[in-house]
């Protein structure tokens, strides 16, 4: 056996002999659409975010969505050209796709997680400002003097006159329910009732920036397995075989004899 053959046999052993029926067949693969989830349009639609909208933090909730979507499809995009390439073999375009996925899949996340922090700052801003409605600027004494005369009224009384003034229901809510004649459901009531009146912009914004939250953390979530289901599960195997055939064909061909 010549020096050559030996050489060709040690690499077909690492690797395996490529047949032409090993190339892969470009026909029957269809390119992937986006999801409707991870579609840059269904989280403005669930969220309420126009092109007119002025929030920024939401604004930029959606952008950071709709950066998934685009990163997304360009994957799919380059998975379909991959497949596509007829001359190349089945385990060939599963390593391609899987260094692909490893190198751009992670583009999208910082910007994904820099909208949620600025998120959960506005939301943070809104409870403290509506704590800070609610937290009394009277002594213990007269308060519990209001909760008191609270006590005496009918619930219809009591509750309009809890929501028309916030140091009355900063009184009234601060304490248990029962000492302001109240049930604890009546007290809910109330406070809801209070909110809606003086802080019913802050609510309704604390609301959609609650609803983009929910939707960023659902889209990263299907973004995230949307890129491992491109990865083939034999993609580091087959790493494995290509790296051993690599090195087959770099080792010295003297000093090894034919067995």
């Amino acid at each position: 056996m010549t020096a050559s053959e030996s050489h060709a046999k040690r690499t077909n052993r690492a690797a395996g002999t490529i047949s032409p029926r090993q190339l892969a067949e470009p026909a029957e693969f269809k390119r992937r659409k986006v999801p409707t989830d991870l579609d840059a349009r269904t989280f403005a639609h669930r969220v309420g975010v126009t092109p007119e909208t002025g929030d920024e933090a939401l604004k930029g909730a959606a952008q950071a969505f709709a950066g998934l979507s685009r990163v997304l499809d360009q994957l799919y995009g380059n998975e379909f050209t991959i497949r596509a390439d007829g001359s190349r073999t089945t385990d060939q375009h599963i390593l391609r796709i899987g260094q692909m996925v490893e190198k751009s899949s992670a583009a999208p996340l910082p910007a994904l997680d820099r909208a949620r922090k600025r998120l959960d700052a506005e939301i943070a801003a809104i409870d403290g400002e509506i704590d800070a409605g609610l937290r009394s600027r009277l002594s213990h004494e007269e308060r519990a003097e209001i909760r008191r005369e609270l006590k005496i009224l009918s619930r219809k009384a009591r509750g309009e006159l809890i929501a028309s003034d916030a140091d009355i229901a900063a009184a009234a809510l601060s304490g248990k329910a029962f000492l302001s004649g109240m049930s604890q459901a009546e007290a809910e009531g109330v406070q809801h009732t209070f909110l809606a009146k003086h802080f019913g912009e802050q609510q309704a914004r604390r609301a959609k920036l609650d609803r983009a939250v929910e939707e960023l953390d659902a889209g990263g979530q299907r973004y995230l397995l949307a890129t491992f289901r491109l990865r083939d599960g034999r993609t580091d195997e087959i790493a494995s075989r290509a790296a051993a055939a690599d090195k087959a064909l770099k080792e010295p061909i003297g000093g090894h004899g034919d067995e």
